[in-house]
C-alpha cells in the first residue's frame, strides 16, 4: 500500500470516529436559592458526568436555564443590586463564583437567565457573569432545549 493511501485509510478513520462519536445533551432547570443543592447537584455532578461521557467516548452538552431564586448566584457585581446586604450571598458567592465559572470555561456549559425575572428581581444584565446569557424568558429557553434534544433535569 502506498503512502498516500495509508494517509487517507487513517484520515478516514479519524473522521469516522468523529462521525460516531455521540453528544449527549442535558438541560438544568435551575431554580433553587440552596447553595448546597448547587454544588452538589449542578456543579459535582456535571464533572462525573463529563467524566463518564468522556470515558465512554461521548460528548457532553450541557445548558442551565436560571431562574426562581437561583438568579443572585449569578450576579458578579452584588455591591450594584439589592443584595449588597445579603451577608450570606456574598460569603457562598466567593465559593461557587469560580465554580461555576469553571463550568462555563473548562466544561463548555452554557448558561441561560430568564429576563423576566431579572426585571422582577431588579437585576441588570451588566452586573452578571459575562459567561451568563439573558436573552430571553425561562419558558422559550427551556422549550427551544428540550426541541433541541436536551433530556430535562430540574433543580429546584
Amino acid at each position: 500500500m502506498g503512502k498516500r493511501m495509508s494517509m487517507g485509510i487513517v484520515l478516514w478513520c479519524m473522521l469516522a470516529t468523529v462521525a460516531l462519536a455521540q453528544e449527549v445533551k442535558v438541560l438544568y432547570d435551575l431554580r433553587s436559592g440552596d447553595k448546597d443543592a448547587i454544588h452538589k447537584q449542578l456543579i459535582n455532578t456535571v464533572k462525573v458526568l463529563h467524566t463518564y461521557y468522556k470515558k465512554n467516548h461521548k460528548k457532553l452538552d450541557v445548558k442551565v436555564v436560571i431562574s426562581g431564586k437561583a438568579y443572585k448566584y449569578f450576579i458578579d457585581d452584588i455591591a450594584a443590586t439589592r443584595y449588597k446586604y445579603d451577608e450570606a450571598l456574598i460569603k457562598a458567592q466567593d465559593r461557587l463564583k469560580p465554580r461555576l465559572e469553571m463550568l462555563a470555561e473548562i466544561y463548555g456549559v452554557k448558561f441561560e437567565m430568564c429576563v423576566l425575572g431579572m426585571t422582577i428581581q431588579e437585576i441588570e444584565k451588566k452586573n452578571l457573569y459575562p459567561y451568563v446569557e439573558a436573552e430571553a424568558m425561562r419558558s422559550i429557553y427551556l422549550i427551544d432545549a428540550q426541541n433541541e434534544g436536551y433530556a430535562y433535569l430540574p433543580l429546584h
